[in-house]
């Protein structure tokens, strides 16, 4: 009986034990998975950062060509305006030597004058055309500049398009881990309650237990001691019987003295 006790005992201390050592694994592994899950997330967050530097540093660029470019066709246009600015000079030049030559030789001929106001005629047709094609050139920059702009616009907007996927996607993905990490945890949980109720219903097969030993030992030292009785009984009526057999049936003396002594 003590032997198992002891070693229903010894048995409950190594399933102590057992459930120690499961439950600091389980510590540890819960401990590995948060440092992993941690990991996770600032590596996530250092390529969400490189993916918005590389964003904003495109983006600067962009915007350094586009400064760039404008201020190409600001010198373009000063140059521009310098040239017709020279060119009206030396027009206003041209005509004013030409009504002075006019004034000075009234007396020349109307052909001389003619084939003079078709020069002019024909020089003033030559800057418009100049002036036409500079418009022209002028616009077709415009144009092209308004081409440029719009497709860095389109550039930017699909990079921050993909940027915002890319951001949605890796939030899902986090998600769906701290999602397999809570489900984990509560099958982790799950497993370590009906363990507990496992070795709460043992503990209590092991009390039972007990009580029914010690009841039946109870038991067999109460017939244990009532056999040692009747053996007593026993051995003292035959102890009285000899006596009465070798006293010869004289009852002077007492058979039963020695008994009673």
């Amino acid at each position: 009986s003590f032997e198992l006790k002891w070693a229903a005992e010894k048995d409950a201390e190594e399933y102590k034990r057992q459930c120690e050592r499961e439950r600091r694994e389980s510590f540890a592994f819960r401990n590995k998975e948060g440092r992993k899950h941690r990991k996770v997330e600032e590596r996530m967050k250092s390529e969400q950062l490189s993916a918005d530097h590389e964003s904003f540093e495109l983006k600067w660029a962009a915007e350094r060509d586009v400064d760039q470019y404008l201020k190409n066709c600001e010198d373009e246009r000063r140059l521009s305006l310098q040239w017709r600015g020279q060119e009206s000079v030396r027009h206003r030049g041209v005509m004013e030597e030409l009504r002075s030559i006019m004034s000075q030789k009234d007396h020349e001929s109307m052909v001389l004058k003619w084939a003079a106001e078709d020069d002019v005629k024909e020089y003033l047709d030559k800057c418009a055309s100049n002036e036409r094609a500079s418009l022209v050139f002028r616009g077709k920059e415009a144009r092209l500049r308004r081409l440029k702009e719009e497709d860095w616009k389109s550039q930017e907007l699909e990079e921050m398009k993909e940027s915002f996927e890319l951001e949605v996607a890796a939030g899902r993905d986090v998600q769906a881990y701290v999602e397999k990490c809570k489900k984990r945890n509560r099958l982790s949980l799950a497993f370590r309650a009906k363990e507990k109720r496992r070795h709460a219903n043992w503990e209590k097969q092991r009390a039972q237990m007990e009580i029914e030993d010690r009841s039946r030992e109870t038991k067999i030292k109460a017939l244990d001691a009532r056999y040692v009785k009747l053996a007593q009984d026993r051995e003292r009526a035959m102890k009285a019987i000899e006596a009465i057999r070798h006293a010869g049936r004289n009852f002077a003396t007492n058979p039963f003295a020695s008994l009673l002594d």
